[in-house]
């Protein structure tokens, strides 16, 4: 998800957390919303549209044989509470439309459709840079807000958007090579979906840290090794 302090956390939105042991053998994470538990034990929580303006913490108690975490607890709380999907006037619409077409009729029933989604979600390497520019002349985003164009409002409604489709398979450019591995990679793995990433900048020296990803519906497809994949 990013970070405690800087994320926005929104309604229909999941949120994993990933978490390392050291001296046990497994965790068990609790969500509570201002104060009053949400989910008993999972990794991944998606806000209900009943958890919009509260506070969500995190607690997590490690587990091992002839011990039940008592005194080893650790509580994390995020510092923005759980927004409102915005209205998204244009996509949203659009998104209604596409979901409600009725399917297509082919005529062998073992052929069955295919719901795929591609979405270029704009590099965070290039979006960053104008952020801290004053100037609109000198953006490249103008027509955006500041506070639209950063990464921890962004990428959660990244995900939500493309979770709404109910995709089988997933195309994704301009991926930050950190964005794959600590947002997406979590979080559509906790939906169902294994990934494949191929990094644009081969070369250390390039300075280029995005790429293209690839998910696939664990429901619809069997995975290869990652070894088979190009």
């Amino acid at each position: 998800f990013g970070s405690f302090n800087e994320s926005h956390l929104f309604e229909q939105t999941p949120i994993v957390i990933e978490v390392g042991v050291l001296y046990a053998t497994k965790v068990q994470i609790m969500w509570f919303a201002d104060g009053k538990q949400v989910c008993g034990d999972s990794p991944c929580y998606t806000p209900a549209n009943a958890d919009v303006g509260k506070v969500l913490t995190v607690v997590i108690v490690p587990l091992r044989a002839n011990h039940d975490g008592t005194g080893c607890e650790e509580a994390y709380q995020f510092k923005r509470r759980v927004e409102a999907l915005p209205s998204l006037p244009l996509v949203r619409p659009l998104r209604e439309e596409f979901l409600n077409r009725p399917q297509q009729q082919h005529c062998d029933d073992s052929d069955p459709t295919l719901r795929v989604v591609t979405y270029n979600i704009l590099a965070d390497q290039n979006a960053s840079r104008d952020v801290d520019k004053n100037d609109d002349a000198d953006r490249m985003y103008s027509h955006c807000k500041n506070e639209h164009i950063v990464k921890w409002r962004r990428h959660p409604l990244i995900v939500h958007e493309i979770l709404e489709y109910r995709p089988d398979v997933i195309s994704l450019q301009e991926v930050d090579t950190d964005v794959f591995a600590n947002l997406l990679k979590p979080v559509l793995q906790a939906k169902g979906y294994e990934g494949y990433y191929s990094q644009k900048g081969v070369d250390a020296r390039s300075g280029v840290r995005e790429g293209c990803a690839i998910f696939w519906s664990l429901d619809v497809f069997e995975s290869v090794r990652p070894v088979d994949m190009r």
